[in-house]
């Protein structure tokens, strides 16, 4: 929820997916796989009137030499916030066509600054290494051409049966940030990366595009309390931009080979740019610890039905064992991982506030969440909302503790 740039994304908060009860709607993003060939009106594939045929776009690309039937296997409708297409031919070629489009038009975002990361990998190892070699990149257009990873390594496949990421894959996300973190130092970069909710204490709340009065109710709410209104406004004024930053990452934006030794990709940079690799960071942070609270609120409530319809109390995690200084048990090993990792791949140690700004950048994603929670079940008391502000309110009590054992981590 960028306030200068973007609206919000899409909420961390997946229903009926990994740690989550069965029950809520089904998410919009999932929508029905089509038949062979299958391109009825209103069909994955179908032109909706904005001009955007996923078939068309690979017969520009010499991928497919006629839109018809008998060469396409398949075109799932996968889109969120842009327009994107999976399409399978009959000779086993599967490819992610993705242009901007549908909600993410109306707050203003562009693919710009991710055809900008794809056109910085042919020239840069350190961000080649770390996502899919795209197959066309159409600036004019705004629409890019991916190969379609095997469904074993999309999230949440690629976690494993625990729903948990093991922590070799953490480590090689570590790995891969550092890379495109060091890789891009001193390089030239369009634009700004998000900043998510950090700007909203200094924005006027008619400025904010966070979405629906729930979601802008929580937000007020968030930056008037004490904690963390003035973990945002801290989080803002040390900010230290000075690389490549996707701004967004999680594992539902990677690609995760188990294969020895493993590797991850990462996919969906649209909200990339200049910035604290710290943010990417706390973005990881936040990610583990948000996995850990669903999986807790989904223990809790198989164990009580009545939670069910009342949802996690707001000390959710109060009683939970916790490791790595103010992290949940559960979050610990892959944040220990990914930690090891990213400063193995580093030239030099982070500098000493590195960890810290970390920290309070996961509260601040946390806090990204739980607005996006708000906004989902248009209801700023929802459970998943609660939850994650309340996982906010304890990795803030704990930020010097845990950014200390975070670089203890980093350091053996």
């Amino acid at each position: 929820m960028e306030t200068e740039r973007h609206g919000y994304h899409h909420p961390r908060y997946a229903p009926g997916g990994p740690g989550h009860p069965p029950g809520p709607p089904p998410d919009p993003r999932e929508r029905p796989a089509a038949g062979p060939g299958d391109r009825a009106a209103g069909g994955p594939g179908e032109d909706r009137g904005d001009g955007f045929d996923p078939l068309a776009v690979l017969v520009a690309a010499d991928l497919l030499d006629e839109p018809a039937a008998p060469a396409v296997r398949r075109v799932d409708d996968i889109s969120r916030s842009h327009r994107v297409h999976r399409v399978v031919l009959r000779d086993g070629r599967a490819y992610v066509v993705k242009r901007l489009g549908g909600p993410a038009r109306e707050p203003g975002r562009e693919l710009d600054a991710e055809l900008y990361v794809y056109r910085m990998a042919s020239w840069l190892p350190g961000v080649s290494a770390a996502v899919p070699e795209p197959v066309m990149i159409d600036e004019l257009g705004q629409v890019l051409v991916l190969p379609a990873a095997p469904p074993h390594q999309v999230f949440p496949a690629c976690l494993g049966s625990r729903r948990l990421p093991p922590p070799v894959a953490a480590g090689a996300l570590g790995r891969a940030a550092a890379g495109w973190h060091h890789a891009t130092e001193g390089i030239h970069l369009p634009r700004p990366a998000s900043r998510g909710p950090l700007g909203l204490p200094r924005t006027p709340p008619s400025a904010w595009l966070v979405g629906g009065a729930a979601a802008r109710a929580l937000a007020l709410g968030v930056v008037a309390a004490p904690d963390l209104g003035a973990a945002l406004e801290e989080g803002a004024r040390l900010w230290a931009p000075r690389c490549l930053v996707h701004a967004d990452l999680m594992w539902d934006n990677c690609l995760v080979d188990a294969a020895a030794p493993p590797r991850v990709r990462v996919i969906d940079w649209e909200l990339s740019g200049y910035g604290d690799p710290a943010w990417d960071v706390g973005c990881v942070v936040a990610e583990q610890v948000s996995l850990a609270v669903r999986a807790q609120e989904h223990a809790l409530r198989s164990r009580d039905p009545r939670a069910r319809q009342s949802g996690p109390t707001a000390d959710i995690l109060a009683d939970r064992p916790r490791l790595l200084g103010g992290l949940p048990a559960a979050a610990a090993p892959a944040v220990a991982a990914f930690a090891a990792g990213y400063a193995a791949a580093l030239p030099a140690r982070p500098e000493p506030d590195f960890w810290y700004r970390a920290v309070l950048y996961a509260v601040a994603r946390l806090v990204y969440f739980a607005i996006g929670g708000a906004r989902w079940e248009d209801a700023e008391d929802c459970p998943f909302a609660v939850a994650h502000l309340s996982a906010a309110r304890q990795l803030h009590t704990t930020r010097i503790r845990t950014a200390d054992a975070l670089r203890r981590k980093a350091t053996r």
